[in-house]
């Protein structure tokens, strides 16, 4: 699993939307699960995640499987079967305390023999 950060807003208001390794450039190829670890975070519930190519919702062919909580990490979908040469932008949904708070990840998809 890769592991990524963010600050829910109680904790740190003014957080951006976007999680602190954003944006990724990974292999098309690839199957990632990503932990998302809310710093400072409590009281997860209702976790839930979407992905977008070009404002369009992709996420019945990329994503596979839950998004699960267990104290201050969330555990997203698998993210697999990309397009090369696709942009995606990951939402990522959580209910902190009495707040439903949003992140997203920027992933570039390359193929294998890319040279970036």
């Amino acid at each position: 699993m890769a592991s990524l950060t963010t600050y829910p807003r109680s904790a740190k208001p003014g957080v951006p939307v976007w999680v602190n390794e954003s944006p990724l450039t990974l292999v098309a190829e690839e199957d990632v699960i990503f932990t998302l670890q809310w710093i400072g975070g409590s009281s997860l519930a209702s976790p839930a995640m979407l992905a977008y190519a070009d404002g369009t919702d992709v996420s019945s062919t990329v994503l596979t499987g839950t998004t699960t909580v267990s104290g201050d990490v969330q555990t997203l979908k698998k993210l697999t079967a990309m397009t090369p040469g696709v942009t995606y932008v990951l939402e990522i949904q959580c209910d902190i305390g009495s707040n439903t708070e949003f992140r997203k990840l920027l992933v570039y998809a390359v193929s294998r023999s890319s040279e970036i």
